[in-house]
């Protein structure tokens, strides 16, 4: 758990997340003050990436950092119709899954990268809605 505490760290200093804009796909205004995308129950672990996909799929990267193996369980804020476990190429998914809002994932090697590619469901209020922000070489954005 340490080095992931410090990996973990280290990406918050390095890494900001950036808010463009939030509402909620009705209009209404009732959007909650803070909410979380994603949550990981084993401080081992770490989302390393979340981006779309080609398919309107919600791609997570979660690398197990420690040196023992982990059977982590994301916790997801928005609904899910399906879940599944991909390459890194994100092809040949083997279904997983979802349970409450959460997805299983199987148990990770000490280092190991798993892709799991996530399908929110179409009408779910809480579906997050992925924009690609233009960056230069530097980490700056080009808006």
């Amino acid at each position: 758990p340490e080095q992931a505490r410090i990996w973990r760290e280290a990406g918050d200093y390095t890494t900001p997340c950036f808010v463009l804009g939030a509402r909620d796909s009705g209009g209404r205004g009732d959007v909650p003050a803070s909410r979380s995308l994603m949550t990981m129950n084993d401080p081992r672990c770490l989302v390393s990436t979340i981006k779309c996909a080609a398919d309107g799929a919600v791609v997570v990267r979660v690398w197990n950092a420690s040196s023992r193996p982990a059977i982590p369980t994301i916790t997801l804020g928005f609904d899910v119709k399906r879940a599944a476990l991909a390459n890194m190429l994100e092809r040949d998914g083997r279904p997983l899954g979802v349970r409450k809002g959460a997805v299983k994932l199987p148990k990770l090697a000490p280092k190991e990268i798993a892709t799991l590619m996530l399908w929110p469901a179409k009408r779910s209020p809480r579906a997050p809605t992925l924009h690609t922000v233009p960056w230069d070489t530097d980490g700056h954005c080009c808006w």
